[in-house]
């Protein structure tokens, strides 16, 4: 790696150094100040993770898993990383999804929506890639405003209605309903 591409790693990695070390001293802060570091870090952890799933994604382009002994990159990922098989699978099958999926992309690079919710859009792409890109961004912006507001979204969007003519989203959810109003039926 090339000094100056190094450079932003070190200085996130003293970045975080420094507000680990706030850890013990978190009542020293005032309300406003504890919510605004909640919602600071997540949104900066949003977008560490599209960074993650970038890297991810290039190294999956190349030999190196091969090289080391790895049979692929998924093994490579939970060697090195610390996470369970399942979670190496996962995250790079999420890594080389998101190049078909620009503006979930985008929207987790800017910390707008977490990873659970990028897996839900990514899982929609999978079930129908052209009613997907079609509505891609609907399906975005509904993930970033009904944070909260929506318990069934995440785990809805891209499904059928459970029932002929039911709703299983509540009202202020219209981009999730409106996608699964247009999936066609697999029954």
């Amino acid at each position: 790696m090339v000094g100056s591409q190094i450079e932003p790693v070190q200085a996130l990695s003293e970045a975080v150094g420094d507000l680990t070390s706030l850890h013990g001293d978190m009542a020293r802060f005032h309300d406003d100040q504890l919510m605004h570091l909640i919602v600071e870090t997540t949104r900066s952890q949003h977008r560490l993770d599209a960074v993650r799933l970038a890297a991810i994604a290039e190294l999956d382009e190349r030999p190196i898993a091969d090289d080391g002994g790895y049979t692929s990159t998924s093994a490579w990922l939970a060697a090195h990383t610390d996470v369970s098989w399942n979670q190496a699978r996962g995250d790079v099958a999420i890594a080389r999804a998101l190049d078909d999926m620009p503006e979930t992309s985008s929207a987790l690079r800017d910390g707008d929506i977490d990873l659970p919710r990028v897996r839900r859009l990514a899982s929609a792409c999978a079930d129908n890639p052209a009613l997907f890109r079609r509505d891609e961004a609907i399906l975005v912006e509904g993930a970033r405003t009904m944070s909260g507001r929506c318990d069934g979204w995440s785990t809805s969007v891209g499904r059928p209605p459970t029932r002929a003519g039911s709703q299983p989203f509540r009202s202020g959810c219209s981009a999730a309903a409106a996608f699964t109003a247009r999936r066609p039926s697999t029954a």
